[in-house]
């Protein structure tokens, strides 16, 4: 059977976003946890958040691991989030 995600070895389909949600951690004073799932925010907060998943999928468009493998290094990941954050007044 073939693999829906690659037709031909090393060959990757572009990811694109099609939901997405806040996903937050909680940790109480007595060291318990939980964690909540955020679906319903203010405009300013979904227009940030559509933006930085945007560039997030232009940013890591699929490569041919050949040509570009930096999967080991996260420093040019860190400073593109930086920048959005920074942008969008985080």
């Amino acid at each position: 059977m073939e693999n829906r995600r690659t037709k031909e070895r090393g060959e990757q389909m572009k990811k694109k976003v099609k939901s997405w949600a806040i996903v937050v951690e909680w940790e109480h004073e007595d060291g318990t946890w939980n964690t909540e799932t955020i679906t319903d925010v203010d405009s300013m907060t979904a227009n940030a958040v559509d933006e930085f998943l945007t560039e997030y999928e232009n940013y890591y468009e699929p490569l041919p691991q050949k040509i570009v493998d930096d999967s080991n290094d996260d420093s040019n990941k860190e400073k593109m989030l930086q920048k959005i954050a920074d942008r969008n007044g985080f």
